[in-house]
C-alpha cells in the first residue's frame, strides 16, 4: 500500500492510470449491482430496527442459532 502512495504522489504516470482504471471498474459494479445494495442496506435496517425494538426475541434467535 505505501508502494502504491509513494507512486501515486511521485506523479507515475503507470499508478494513476492503473488506479483510474480500477475507479472505472468499482464505479461500474456499483451501478450494476446498485438495487442489491439498496435492497440489502433496506433490509440490515428493518434488521437493526426490530433487534432495538425487542432486544428480548433477539436473544433468544441468537441462542437458537448458537447451537
Amino acid at each position: 500500500m505505501d508502494v502504491l502512495i509513494e507512486s501515486l504522489r511521485s506523479g507515475s504516470i503507470v499508478a494513476w492510470v492503473g488506479l483510474l482504471i480500477i475507479a472505472v471498474i468499482v464505479i461500474k459494479l456499483l451501478f450494476k449491482f446498485s438495487k442489491a445494495l439498496l435492497l440489502l442496506g433496506i433490509l440490515i435496517v428493518i434488521v437493526y430496527g426490530l433487534v432495538a425494538l425487542f432486544p428480548e426475541c433477539a436473544e433468544f434467535i441468537m441462542n437458537l442459532l448458537s447451537i
